[in-house]
């Protein structure tokens, strides 16, 4: 279903700029949500958290649904 290095936005012929990752962007986004809470992880604690969120999320999107 996705691909974890495939490009978040469309690709820029011109400029060749391809973005970030999903992987990148959903860790991205997992790390603010971390550290918008009111118990903050620090560093790098955080970042690898927002990381596993990112693979746990992206392995879950790959799962095939159970009918």
């Amino acid at each position: 279903m996705t691909d974890p290095n495939a490009s978040v936005y469309p690709y820029d012929f011109e400029n060749d700029v391809r973005g970030l990752t999903k992987r990148e962007y959903f860790a991205a986004m997992a790390l603010q949500g971390i550290l918008s809470r009111d118990h903050i992880q620090i560093g790098k604690i955080a970042a690898i958290n927002a990381i596993r969120y990112a693979d746990d999320l992206i392995k879950q999107l790959n799962e095939k649904p159970s009918s």
